[in-house]
C-alpha cells in the first residue's frame, strides 16, 4: 500500500510535550480542524494557525485560536463543540502523557502546498 502524503503542517502538544503520530493520524486530525476552522470567519489558509485548549477552564476561555498574530474569537458554544470534538479524538493516540485531559492541547496547523 502506498504511503499516503501529508496535507497538513500540523504539531501536537500536550502539557507542552510534542506528541508523535503517523501521517494517517496527522491528516485525519487535520481534516477534522480544517472543518471546524474554514467554518471561522476570520481564519485565512495561508498562516499558521494556533490552537490550544484548556479545559479546566470556564467555558468561554476554554479554545483560544490564532490566525497568524490575530486573535480570532469564538462564541462560548462553538468552543465547547471544538474542545469536546478534539479531545475525543486525541483521547485515542497512544503515547499521551498521564495528565491528559485535564493539561493543556497545543494544535499548530497549516495546509501544506
Amino acid at each position: 500500500m502506498e504511503k499516503k502524503a501529508l496535507k497538513y503542517g500540523l504539531k501536537l502538544y500536550i502539557d507542552g510535550k510534542r506528541i508523535a503520530t503517523k501521517p494517517f493520524i496527522l491528516n485525519t486530525l487535520g481534516n477534522v480542524c480544517h472543518g471546524f476552522f474554514t467554518e471561522l470567519n476570520e481564519v485565512t489558509e495561508d498562516r499558521v494557525i494556533l490552537l490550544e485548549i484548556f479545559s479546566k477552564e470556564p467555558q468561554c476561555k476554554q479554545v483560544i485560536m490564532k490566525c497568524g498574530e490575530f486573535l480570532v474569537e469564538i462564541k462560548p458554544f462553538v468552543q465547547d463543540l471544538i474542545m469536546k470534538t478534539l479531545l475525543g479524538f486525541i483521547s485515542s493516540l497512544n503515547g499521551l502523557p498521564e495528565s491528559f485531559p485535564h493539561s493543556p492541547v497545543k494544535i499548530e496547523y497549516q495546509v501544506k502546498n
